[in-house]
């Protein structure tokens, strides 16, 4: 039985759905799993028969793996429907399975946020203009920079590699997108970074299941699109025997370099950081979704977003120490 504050909850899932222009008659599977908050995924359920659509709620066993395929059974039933409510514990995108879903014409909404989130980081008309904005301005890009007064200073090539904008909604066939996140991203080519990148206290490392806030400077040096030596203290170290515990070479390849654009996110929730407006990332590990272009199926992805550094695109500057600076990118501003 949902109560007054899953009633809100709701609420927030209803509009996250009608926002992925969903027709009456549209089959909708709620995909969950047996570690999944029961109240996200009531909502969800709840939302879809609200809008007239046809929901099924498909719950597996948790597997407790990350980037895990999902089973034949689970992938099946995916591939028929019209949208899929990826209430999944341990994500499974950068996998084979999600791109054949996706192929199959069918819609992925992943849902790795907390009540809390969802509810207060509902998609926004100027929110979704921002993302459309960024994914262009990757899309047509042919190096990236970061540059920190710290120290970083690394270039990757990126051309050919299409811009991904994200904003929290799904609205036609093959799409995919994370519920209450706003992250714009490019893959560069796997063999085409290089340099150092220096992360300081206060940035974030996204070590699954438990992350990072740093306390240190770890610094990160990539030749070749590899991350070849990790220094630094406790949390470096920390850093270093996760990747190798994957015993996975491909752990150390590059996937992702953007940054997040909403204002409302906050770093104290790990889902959210990835958004956090201005906070610049970048990933190593497997990055084989359609909508990047990558090439890497790994058995591990970590992402690292820096609070205070700098991205160029094309040496036109986008991120100034933190802070989206170019002006196609403004909100909340006549």
């Amino acid at each position: 039985m949902i109560g007054v504050q899953g009633m809100d909850l709701v609420r927030s899932t209803t509009e996250i759905l009608k926002q992925c222009e969903l027709k009456q008659g549209d089959e909708v599977i709620v995909y969950a799993d047996t570690g999944k908050a029961p109240g996200i995924v009531q909502s969800f359920y709840a939302s879809a028969l609200s809008l007239g659509v046809d929901p099924i709620l498909a719950v597996f066993p948790q597997r407790r793996v990350m980037l895990q395929e999902p089973s034949l059974s689970a992938l099946e039933l995916m591939k028929k429907s019209t949208m899929v409510v990826d209430c999944a514990t341990d994500p499974w995108l950068y996998t084979k399975g999600l791109n054949a879903v996706l192929d199959a014409g069918s819609r992925v909404l992943q849902v790795l946020a907390e009540e809390a989130s969802l509810a207060r980081m509902v998609p926004t008309k100027e929110l979704v203009a921002r993302a459309e904005a960024a994914a262009r301005m990757f899309h047509s890009a042919k190096e990236v920079r970061i540059e920190s007064a710290a120290g970083t200073n690394v270039t990757a090539d990126c051309h050919g590699r299409p811009g991904w904008g994200q904003d929290g909604a799904v609205r036609k066939p093959g799409d995919w997108d994370s519920a209450a996140t706003a992250i714009y991203a490019v893959a560069p080519l796997e063999d085409a970074m290089n340099g150092t990148m220096v992360l300081e206290a206060g940035d974030f490392v996204w070590t699954t299941p438990e992350p990072m806030h740093l306390r240190e400077r770890i610094r990160l040096t990539v030749e070749r699109g590899r991350l070849v030596k990790i220094d630094g203290g406790d949390q470096g170290l920390r850093l270093e025997r996760w990747l190798a515990s994957f015993q996975d070479p491909n752990s150390y390849v590059i996937a992702h370099t953007g940054f997040g654009g909403d204002p409302r996110a906050s770093i104290e929730l790990p889902q959210e950081v990835e958004s956090l407006e201005g906070g610049i990332n970048i990933a190593f590990g497997g990055n084989l979704f359609r909508g990047l272009g990558g090439k890497t199926l790994a058995k591990s992805h970590v992402d690292i977003v820096v609070m205070r550094q700098s991205m160029y695109l094309d040496d036109e500057l986008v991120v100034r120490d933190g802070n989206i600076v170019h002006p196609s990118l403004r909100i909340g501003k006549k």
